[in-house]
């Protein structure tokens, strides 16, 4: 459920708020669903990842990865036709650190607030 959550939170937060709003339904996500750290981490992580990766490859393909090619070259990355790989890696994988973090914030959080003690009570 920590995944399926993830994934409909994340793509609806990116197509219709701007790029850092999928640290809300992580921090929730993680907050209510996630049952340890390396869960919440690790689910946070490869779900915005993956969520990331798909909206970049929707949005550089149509164009010829033109955008792509061209961030790269402000980085100095070697002048060919495939830099737009790495920035979609590197791009995926930011945004994957942001969203694992996140969601750990939201599970250490529940952990620290004493919420799952009084339930089980």
């Amino acid at each position: 459920m920590l995944y399926v959550a993830l994934i409909i939170g994340t793509f609806l937060a990116q197509h219709f708020l701007v790029w850092w709003a999928m640290v809300f339904p992580c921090f929730l996500a993680g907050y209510f669903l996630a049952k340890s750290p390396s869960q919440a981490f690790g689910a946070g992580f490869a779900m915005v990842f993956i969520v990331w990766a798909t909206r970049i490859l929707s949005l550089s393909i149509p164009n010829g990865n033109l955008l792509g090619n061209r961030i790269g070259q402000l980085f100095f990355l070697p002048d060919w036709q495939a830099n737009w790989v790495i920035m979609l890696l590197a791009s995926s994988f930011i945004g994957g650190f942001i969203g694992g973090i996140t969601c750990l914030s939201g599970q250490l959080f529940q952990k620290k607030s004493g919420i799952s003690e009084r339930m089980a009570n």
